[in-house]
C-alpha cells in the first residue's frame, strides 16, 4: 500500500467506480479510492426483487430525507442514496433510460454544443451491452449489461396496460432508448442473468485485479 497517490477518488459510487476504472487502466497512474460504506458483494445487491433490504440498511445506505414538504402536508420524504461499492446503483429499481434526445439538443442550442445527442450517444453506445444487440443508438459491447424486458410477454396485467394505452391513441415504442422514445413501452434493465449489473459489476471486477489502486472501505 503506498502512501501517495497521483489521484484520490472520494466516494465509489456510480461516478467514482466508471473513474476508478479510466484511471486504473493507465499503469503510470497510482489512485486511492474511499468509500464511506461497504462491499456490495451480498445477496441484497444482487437479487433484484431484494432491493428494498439494501435501500434500508443504514449500513449501505444514507437513508436521506426531504425537509418538511409545505405542499405534502409538510411531509418529509424519504430520499434513499447508496452508502456502499457501486453506490446507487447497487439499490435503485435498475431501470435504464438516458433521457430524451431533445433534452441534449436543448442544452446544445443553449450553447453546450458539445451535449447535443449526437455528441453523447457514442458514449451512451460505448458502456453498454444491450441483450438485443447492437445497432445504430443502442452499444452491444460495454461493460454495463441492460436487458430488454419481457415481463409484456409474461405477464397479462402488463400487456394489457400497454394495449389500453394504444387503445386510447397513444404511441407504443420498441425501445425507449432507441430512435422513437415516445410511447408506451417496457423499460430496459441493468440485469445480467437475473442478478443486478450496477457500476460495481460492470466497472470495478477488473479494477480489483490491478496493483495501481487501494480502496479504502
Amino acid at each position: 500500500m503506498s502512501d501517495n497517490f497521483d489521484y484520490i477518488i472520494i466516494g465509489a459510487g456510480s461516478a467514482g467506480c466508471v473513474l476508478a476504472n479510466r484511471l486504473s487502466s493507465l499503469k503510470q497512474n497510482s489512485i486511492a479510492v474511499f468509500e464511506a460504506g461497504p462491499s456490495c458483494n451480498t445477496w441484497k445487491v444482487d437479487m433484484p426483487s431484494a432491493l428494498l433490504y439494501a435501500m434500508h440498511d443504514p449500513k449501505m445506505n444514507w437513508k436521506y430525507y426531504s425537509e418538511p414538504e409545505p405542499y405534502l402536508n409538510n411531509r418529509k420524504l424519504f430520499c434513499p442514496r447508496g452508502k456502499m461499492i457501486g453506490g446507487c446503483s447497487s439499490h435503485n429499481g435498475m431501470v435504464f433510460i438516458r433521457g430524451h434526445a431533445h433534452d441534449y439538443n436543448r442544452w446544445a442550442q443553449k450553447g453546450l454544443t458539445k451535449w447535443s445527442y449526437n455528441h453523447v450517444l457514442p458514449y451512451f453506445k460505448k458502456l453498454e451491452s444491450w441483450s438485443e444487440g447492437e445497432n445504430k443508438y443502442r452499444g452491444g459491447s460495454g461493460p454495463l449489461h441492460v436487458s430488454k424486458s419481457n415481463i409484456a410477454n409474461t405477464n397479462p396485467l402488463y400487456s394489457s396496460v400497454i394495449k389500453a394505452a394504444q387503445q386510447a391513441g397513444y404511441p407504443f415504442t420498441e425501445d425507449a432508448n432507441g430512435f422513437m422514445q415516445e410511447g408506451f413501452c417496457t423499460f430496459d434493465l441493468t440485469i445480467k442473468d437475473g442478478k443486478r449489473c450496477g457500476t460495481d459489476k460492470a466497472y470495478m471486477q477488473e479494477v480489483y485485479k490491478r496493483k495501481n489502486i487501494d480502496i479504502f472501505f
